[in-house]
């Protein structure tokens, strides 16, 4: 390999470099949670939709006329794996270095927890997915048949349980460090995938851990749950962090959900908006709804 190319084998060489090698991991759920998420877990429900003339993939979704070609799909699908092999090639990697063992057992820990939350999503979306573990390494290694979701949830739980393991801070205070997994955040998503399991028994106390940690309480005001000067709030156990600095950083919910302009003005953006049945569901006396 030409020295002016980074790989793997010298691209993991310090502990500057597990930082770099977590943050990439970080850094891609901005590529699935915001709009894609609310595209594919919303827009075909009863609570929001698109305007007639927004994008053609997402109108197909909305009026639940899609097929296996909708890009929504294949963008979800290939971004999560995405995360999946950057963790991969994290927990290959990251344990031959000499550094912190502190600090090393809570890299490794962040990227099961971040893998693990990911097969989350997958095998909620599509049910069998394949599983894989191991970095991709080239092109004849990537055609993997689906693993049966009892071994995907299992692969799940096992990442989640040494995340658990990894006593991850509680919070944390730094500018930089805040969007971290915690250990609360950990045990929450543990929690939700043994409900999704039905396994009543581990939901509930996994749950009591979160709740008896006392990391966590309710906001006063249901409505202060949303300003961004409480982002990072009380209530907030995992938030993906998104970022006005740059625009790569930012999400384009904001502009998704504003009020559409349209002539003179012709801006864009008001692309989506909350189905007018599902607002007037709430009752009258519903703090949400005012």
């Amino acid at each position: 390999m030409p020295y002016s190319f980074l790989g793997e084998d010298n691209s993991y060489q310090s502990a500057a470099d597990a930082v770099t090698a977590i943050n990439g991991v970080y850094d891609r759920l901005r590529s699935i949670y915001g709009m894609p998420m609310l595209i594919l877990s919303d827009m075909n429900g009863e609570e929001m939709n698109i305007r007639p003339d927004g994008g053609a993939n997402v109108v197909e979704i909305d009026k639940n006329t899609y097929t296996s070609a909708n890009g929504n799909f294949d963008g979800f699908y290939t971004n999560c794996y995405l995360i999946i092999d950057r963790a991969n090639r994290l927990l290959k990697n990251v344990p031959r270095i000499t550094m912190n063992e502190t600090q090393k057992g809570q890299i490794l820990g962040e990227a099961k927890f971040l893998r693990a939350l990911i097969y989350f999503d997958l095998v909620q979306a599509f049910g069998d997915v394949p599983l894989i573990t191991a970095p991709t390494s080239d092109v004849v290694n990537v055609a993997i048949a689906r693993t049966p979701a009892t071994a995907v949830y299992a692969q799940i739980v096992k990442d989640l349980k040494e995340a658990d393991a990894a006593n991850l801070p509680v919070k944390y205070t730094a500018s930089g460090e805040i969007g971290r997994a915690t250990s609360g955040a950990v045990k929450s998503i543990l929690a939700k995938v043994y409900l999704t399991q039905k396994d009543w028994t581990n939901a509930a106390a996994k749950a009591k851990e979160v709740i008896d940690g006392n990391a966590y309480s309710l906001f006063p005001d249901y409505k202060d749950i949303f300003p961004p000067a409480n982002k990072n709030g009380r209530e907030h156990i995992f938030s993906v962090q998104y970022s006005c600095v740059k625009s790569s950083y930012g999400s384009s919910m904001g502009l998704n959900f504003a009020i559409f302009f349209s002539w003179p003005i012709q801006q864009s953006g008001g692309s989506c908006r909350a189905e007018e049945l599902f607002a007037s569901s709430y009752y009258p006396d519903d703090y949400r709804k005012k």
